[in-house]
């Protein structure tokens, strides 16, 4: 599990997280954002997605995504993002054990 923090002009700082999720696929990972909302604060979101080449599928509606924190917050900083995706790494661990249950409730 390694964390990626980069900065866009568009959407300023954004962390990132891929857990493999081996009891679903080979190819399948738990992918964590935390970035700043359109309607401001901060959001760390948890959606499982498939490498397929070189690209990352999430198919609406079809895989596991669920938000894992919110908050409000007057700055969005690289401070403020890195703190909250840590917190939300704390946690993690409920959110990976749902989206197994998810797909493999879908698979059966």
């Amino acid at each position: 599990m390694q964390t990626f923090m980069r900065k866009s002009a568009q959407c300023g700082w954004r962390a990132t997280t891929e857990i493999h999720l081996p009891a679903i696929s080979d190819n399948t990972y738990l992918e964590v954002n935390t970035y700043k909302r359109s309607t401001g604060g901060l959001i760390t979101w948890a959606n499982v997605i498939t490498k397929e080449g070189c690209f990352n599928v999430f198919t609406p509606f079809s895989t596991y995504s669920d938000r894992v924190l919110m908050t409000m917050i007057e700055r969005v900083t690289e401070r403020a993002v890195k703190k909250q995706h840590e917190e939300a790494l704390k946690i993690i661990d409920g959110y990976v054990e749902k989206a197994i249950e998810f797909h493999q409730k879908k698979a059966a």
